[in-house]
């Protein structure tokens, strides 16, 4: 019996005496529950700031979509100010009247204007 004790404290001495003791063991409950809470703090801010994102990107999503529909009523109202009856009624409007006859001037060896200097 007294060689096993011997033995025992001769490899508690050996290794530095018992790590486990009462004060390490309350030391190291209070690191884990630190780590513990400051990974789930980490973890609620990660979550938060991504559903901050993707509420983000909802509202651009949407946005876009409002403005591909805005594009193809523009580019309808476009084609349907393109047609020939529309520009009629608009020739007339501004008083325009329809040419008879086209006259074309020929210019004397492409001389357009001449300098006074």
């Amino acid at each position: 019996m007294n060689d096993h004790r011997y033995n025992q404290r001769t490899a508690e001495a050996a290794s530095g005496g018992r790590f486990f003791r009462f004060g390490n063991v309350r030391m190291l409950n209070i690191v884990i529950i630190v780590l513990a809470v400051s990974l789930s703090v980490g973890y609620l801010a990660l979550n938060n700031q991504s559903s901050t994102y993707g509420f983000r990107l909802g509202v651009i999503e949407r946005r876009i979509s409002d403005l591909e529909e805005q594009r193809k009523r523009l580019d309808f109202e476009i084609l349907g100010r393109q047609t020939m009856g529309n520009i009629e009624s608009q020739v007339l409007e501004l008083g325009f009247v329809p040419v008879s006859k086209v006259e074309y001037l020929n210019g004397a060896a492409g001389a357009v204007a001449l300098n006074s200097q």
